[in-house]
């Protein structure tokens, strides 16, 4: 498991309309380079084959919603070249837990021989 330290932010609910573009905000950003840094031996992988997502998803409250961080996860993944695109991924296992002093993300990737 690779750990991933920091809030992780939904990504739904964080960009800005300007000069016709949409933009992501400065905590998105800021958490895509967060984990960019963080992602150690998985980064650039360019994992093309089907995949299981193992996730665990530590939030400093109970409250947010599991699914906008496994989307942001997702996401994240993609930007660091460490899947080439999240229609590969095939199984998710994913879980929520509190950690008021540490949120974090905890991930795993294992390719699958599906046909």
């Amino acid at each position: 498991m690779i750990t991933i330290y920091g809030k992780c932010p939904a990504k739904k609910n964080r960009y800005r309309v300007g000069r016709g573009k949409v933009y992501k905000d400065d905590v998105v950003v800021s958490y895509e380079r967060n984990f960019l840094a963080q992602c150690g031996d998985y980064r650039n992988r360019l994992i093309s084959s089907p995949f299981e997502l193992v996730v665990d998803v530590y939030f400093e409250t109970i409250r947010p919603d599991l699914d906008n961080a496994v989307s942001t996860v997702l996401d994240c993944l993609q930007s660091s070249s460490v899947i080439t695109d999240d229609k590969n991924m095939i199984k998710l296992s994913a879980r929520k837990f509190k950690d008021k002093i540490y949120p974090r993300v905890e991930f795993e990737i294992k390719e699958l021989n599906y046909e």
